[in-house]
């Protein structure tokens, strides 16, 4: 019964390993706040506003609207780009000017 028991507890344990790890990945983006709701982010090679965030996973709304519903573990392993974050950008313009031969 014992042993019957721990293989019950392994399976258990592993199949819940992925959700697990998009908990404890949500509560390290509820407390460092790398973005808030609202804020334009890029993560996962999705462009979009944070409509909702929970313990395990996030929803953005791309600028096509389209809503992607990212896995906290995906969201905090991966880089994240927070564009609105600092109230002035820089952008970068090349400007080309001809010059007509003489």
């Amino acid at each position: 019964i014992i042993a019957g028991l721990g293989v019950f507890g392994f399976v258990i344990g592993f199949a819940v390993q992925g959700t697990l790890s998009n908990f404890a990945s949500g509560i390290m983006l509820l407390i460092y706040q790398p973005f808030d709701e609202g804020d334009l982010i890029e993560t996962n090679g999705v462009l979009g506003t944070v409509s909702s965030l929970s313990v395990v996973s996030t929803t953005v709304l791309t600028l096509d609207n389209r809503e992607v519903i990212i896995p906290n573990s995906s969201v905090w392993g991966s880089v994240i780009v927070n564009v609105t974050r600092q109230a002035t950008r820089r952008v970068d313009l090349v400007i080309g000017v001809g010059c007509p031969n003489p």
